[in-house]
C-alpha cells in the first residue's frame, strides 16, 4: 500500500507540473484522483478514449475526474493532453 500511495503521489506532481504548464484550472488532492477545468472537456475525454484512458465526465460543466494512473500510462496521458492543447 504505501509502494501505491508513493507512486500516485509521484504521478500527481507529473500532473500537477503539467496543469500549471498549461494553465488548466484544478484542485489540489491529496486522493488517488485530480478535479480539473478543460477548454474542451468532452473532446480531450474524447481524444483520451480513443487511445483506452477513460476519464469521469459530467460531475461538473467542461470538468474532468482524472484518476491518477501507472506512470507509463499517465506519460501517454500527458502526451496526448499536450498534443489536445495545441
Amino acid at each position: 500500500m504505501a509502494r501505491t500511495v508513493s507512486q500516485n503521489a509521484e504521478e500527481r506532481v507529473k500532473w500537477e507540473a503539467l496543469f500549471d504548464e498549461l494553465g488548466i484550472h484544478y484542485y489540489k488532492s491529496e486522493a488517488n484522483f485530480i478535479f480539473f477545468e478543460a477548454p474542451d472537456a468532452d473532446g480531450l475525454a474524447d481524444a483520451w478514449l480513443t487511445e483506452g484512458y477513460q476519464v469521469r465526465r459530467g460531475q461538473r460543466d467542461s470538468w474532468l475526474r482524472l484518476t491518477i494512473p501507472m506512470a507509463q500510462d499517465g506519460d501517454v496521458m500527458r502526451h496526448i493532453l499536450k498534443q489536445f492543447m495545441n
